[in-house]
């Protein structure tokens, strides 16, 4: 079984940059699974080193992901013995 994961979170952050590019106020991104940018997390001991790059995931925010995706058409399910990943982006 293939592991998307990491294919998935390069993807979201090349994204990510490419949206701080452009947009100017500022956006939420919310990943899926844990911020990775650091070997070993300071949170919550100490500030994060990297705030405006950090990515928490969407349950972290307290979003059920399967309950995002329904109104939006996005399919959650694929089946037994499959992963999802999703991932989305937050604009004031």
């Amino acid at each position: 079984m293939t592991d998307y994961a990491p294919l998935h979170k390069k993807r979201f952050e090349q994204l990510c940059r490419i949206i701080a590019q452009i947009e100017k106020p500022p956006f939420l991104p919310m990943g899926a699974g844990a911020c990775t940018i650091c070997e070993t997390c300071t949170w919550p001991e100490r500030p994060c080193h990297f705030p405006d790059k950090m990515v928490s995931s969407m349950e972290a925010y307290g979003l059920v992901v399967s309950d995002v995706c329904k109104p939006a058409g996005i399919p959650y399910y694929y089946g037994p013995l499959t992963l999802t990943y999703s991932s989305c982006v937050l604009f004031r």
